[in-house]
């Protein structure tokens, strides 16, 4: 526990919010990394007419995933605000990479659509920019999520170690 002198409080750090927060940036990285790979690839596959029935079922699982990190990631900000808040040193600065990657999923949404073979040159070609900037920016999200990830991860074990008695590195 730190004791603030000025203040003679003990705070307790943020250990179990540190840890769920831990692990949704995990959880949220590791998917936005697998769909960054799905958007690489999946424009290169051919789709021709696909059955109404695996239409509604792809459609079913893109809401239900949707959903599903919707939900993830406001917990993301909330744990975050939390351990921000709450914690010192790296669960500190870990909590503030993972603001920081929330707010880039938020703010910055970059796609194109369109029959390229339908536009001007130019214009296909802006597509093309717009959603290479798109897959770029997802992977960078995914990228801060991890990395705050692990600044956690090694925030959680510095603490374990200080109150264990042993040396941190």
């Amino acid at each position: 526990m730190a004791t603030f002198p000025q203040q003679g409080v003990q705070v307790q750090p943020p250990v179990t919010p540190a840890i769920a927060l831990a692990v949704i940036a995990v959880v949220l990285g590791i998917g936005g990394l697998l769909v960054q790979l799905a958007a690489v690839v999946l424009p290169l596959a051919s789709f021709e007419d696909p059955e109404p029935a695996a239409s509604m079922v792809l459609g079913g699982l893109l809401l239900a995933g949707g959903l599903i990190s919707l939900g993830l990631s406001l917990a993301l900000l909330i744990l975050s605000i939390l351990v921000v808040v709450r914690g010192r040193g790296l669960l500190r600065r870990g909590g503030i990479v993972l603001i920081v990657a929330w707010a880039l999923g938020v703010t910055v949404n970059v796609t194109g659509g369109g029959d390229p073979a339908a536009m001007s040159d130019g214009m296909a070609g802006l597509m093309q920019v717009v959603t290479i900037l798109g897959i770029v920016m997802g992977l960078l999200r995914a990228v801060l999520l991890l990395v705050g990830a692990g600044i956690l991860a090694y925030g959680l074990s510095a603490l374990r170690r200080g109150r264990a008695g042993l040396p941190t590195r």
